[in-house]
């Protein structure tokens, strides 16, 4: 019995672990999206200036 309980903990902490990764890359897919939205954002408004002058 209490291996049997020891097995259901490593397993709920092997998938704790799993969607603790998964959140962490889809924070940094954010991120990069994030940043790349504004890198986007900071160029179009360089040419829009340029073309204004």
């Amino acid at each position: 019995m209490a291996k049997k309980k020891n097995s259901e903990e490593t397993a709920a902490k092997a998938e704790d672990k799993k969607v603790k990764e998964e959140d962490k890359k889809e924070e940094e897919v954010k991120e990069e999206k994030k940043e790349s939205n504004e890198e986007k954002l900071q160029k179009e408004l360089a040419e829009k200036s340029d073309q204004l002058l």
